[in-house]
């Protein structure tokens, strides 16, 4: 089936009404609006839908798909049960007050709390950029406001929780604008300067460690980070602690500690500092953070996101897989062709080969959800038994954007065969008119050494819609070479796809409620993606390696940041999304 195309507000202004029809409809017992949008606090809502087996639900499906042939909205309720709740049509907080602070910013040049964030005339505000998360990991969301396009001196970050009794913002952490995130409470800042004892950066650049205080309820400074060149500054260079032999030596002092002898700051060789570095920034446990741009409309951008997340959230009927697929079905709300209009991805894997069923859905013109129609293509040729891709979940797939600016997402099928082997088949999706294709364009088979020291025995084959057995094998040269003949003359894309999940209870005991879902849907679509005006960087020296921060490319690249040296500006990749 085909998509019609239609103008992003004209689809906004029939959601909103269908969901202002299904607030005003519910029974008694539903409410309107929501006074915050946590999303712990959803699911013990006690409002119901209250609409019977066989009826059709205002911001529900069409007649069509509605009755016994329907499933169930609610997981583990019964036909003809009520259903707890229905999203509000308005935007509920702490987000409508960030937008509205947001928008102060942008027009003002402060925020309600006095904060200054001026520009010189030739400057450009839409380089400044924000994010919507849960960085210190409290269950609430905060909004992330990054002004970069400053002076050097000026530039910040600004970390601001939302106050409910108040309906005020409160700053938790004010810093300067290259930051890393981490799941334990820590956050990395690198300085604006290096005046250290490093000047040509050959260890870390100057870092600050600061650690989330749950009772104040805001960051602490715990550590300042440095590194030695020996080589450079010779005096009293402590040649007993440097192991390695290399002049260089890394310097962590603690907060408050006298920096004038270094008998108060901890003087570790490489392997010490590494050590010390990966208990407190592991990578793995690297929080990733969208930032957005703070261009005109993205106001409307992010309520526009609401009311398609609601609607998808009114109709779950339709796509919610329920108590059968348990916490292994993840969800993703995500625009993937950059139309402006999200689609609703769902998959579920399970099985010791990852047995993936994925499907894909999106909003007609009416707002009402459909499934689109997902075609398996072998080497570009349709063929019905492929088994689909184990995309669930994974958030940083390769992407490519060919010049007609379709969007192609890397995946994979991985099946175990046994312990001693398995295969894969891998290729790229998009989606195109309505259309998702996922086209499966080579596999890779492997038998595991089943001895210590020897090698696993791996064969290559082509995808060829007439290639059987040892027909269709090929070297590992060629195998490479199909995928970079696939995306040749296409702009690599780099994407974050923020998949979620619904806890256990809510799904077998039936006691998940539409704001549930609306939010965690409205979750995935505020931290996924970035813009094509964006860049993805990797930060190349010791204490930022594998990291990576989402910043925007005009200001990355004007000249008051190349002083930022290698700190930020090395291996800026345009980010090609559309979306």
């Amino acid at each position: 089936m085909r998509r019609k195309i239609f103008c992003r507000p004209v689809l906004w202004a029939v959601l909103l009404s269908v969901l202002t029809a299904c607030a005003r409809a519910g029974t008694p017992g539903s409410t309107g609006a929501q006074e915050t949008g946590d999303p712990e606090n959803q699911g013990d809502l006690e409002t119901e839908r209250g609409a019977a087996s066989g009826e059709n639900v205002p911001g529900t499906a069409s007649e069509a798909t509605s009755g016994e042939d329907m499933p169930e909205a609610v997981p583990g309720a019964e036909p003809g049960e009520d259903m707890p709740g229905t999203a509000s049509p308005e935007l509920p907080q702490p987000y409508a007050r960030y937008l509205d602070v947001l928008e102060q910013i942008r027009t003002e040049g402060h925020d309600p709390n006095g904060e200054e964030y001026t520009l010189e005339e030739s400057w450009d505000f839409e380089n400044n950029c924000f994010a919507i998360a849960d960085v210190d990991l409290d269950g609430k969301q905060e909004l992330l406001f990054n002004f970069n396009e400053s002076y050097m001196s000026e530039m910040r970050e600004v970390v601001y929780a939302y106050d409910e009794e108040t309906d005020a913002l409160r700053e938790e952490l004010t810093c300067w604008v290259s930051t890393a995130y981490y799941g334990n409470g820590i956050v990395k800042v690198e300085m604006s300067h290096n005046h250290g004892k490093d000047p040509e950066g050959r260890g870390v650049w100057p870092y600050m460690v600061y650690e989330y205080d749950a009772e104040e309820d805001c960051y602490q400074l715990r550590y300042i980070v440095d590194s030695w060149d020996g080589r450079i500054h010779e005096e009293d260079f402590p040649d007993e602690l440097d192991v390695n032999g290399d002049r260089l030596l890394y310097c962590v002092t603690e907060e408050n500690a006298d920096t004038a002898g270094n008998e108060d700051v901890m003087v570790f060789d490489w392997e010490e500092y590494s050590a010390w570095a990966e208990e407190w920034m592991s990578e793995w446990c690297r929080t990733d953070v969208v930032y957005h741009p703070m261009e005109e409309g993205f106001a409307e951008k992010v309520q526009s996101a609401y009311v398609q997340a609601a609607a998808y959230a009114a109709q779950a009927a339709v796509w919610f897989v329920g108590e059968e697929a348990g916490v292994s079905c993840g969800y993703l709300l995500y625009d993937l062709d950059g139309d402006g209009s999200l689609e609703l991805v769902t998959s579920f894997m399970q099985g010791s080969g990852r047995y993936s069923e994925n499907h894909f859905y999106g909003l007609s013109d009416s707002g009402e959800v459909t499934e689109l129609e997902l075609v398996r293509l072998c080497d570009s040729e349709e063929r019905d038994w492929l088994a689909d891709f184990d995309i669930g979940g994974v958030a940083r797939p390769p992407a490519y954007q060919d010049s007609e600016g379709t969007i192609y997402y890397e995946g994979n099928d991985y099946t175990r065969e046994g312990i001693y082997g398995g295969y894969e088949e891998d290729g790229f999706y998009y989606l195109r008119e309505g259309v998702v294709y996922q086209d499966s364009i080579r596999q890779r088979e492997q038998f595991f050494d089943r001895e210590d020291g020897g090698e696993d025995e791996i064969h290559y084959y082509s995808m060829e819609a007439d290639a059987a057995g040892d027909a269709g094998e090929i070297t590992a040269e060629q195998y490479e070479e199909i995928r970079e003949e696939y995306v040749r003359g296409m702009m690599e894309a780099r994407v974050y796809q923020n998949w979620v999940y619904f806890q256990w209870d809510e799904i077998t005991q039936g006691n998940i409620s539409e704001e549930t879902i609306c939010m965690k849907l409205f979750e995935s679509a505020l931290g996924s993606g970035c813009d094509s005006d964006w860049v993805l960087f990797h930060s190349q020296n010791a204490s930022f390696d594998n990291s990576q921060t989402l910043f925007c490319l005009p200001c990355l690249l004007s000249w008051r940041h190349r002083f930022c040296a290698r700190s930020i500006i090395p291996n800026l990749i345009a980010c090609q999304t559309g979306g």
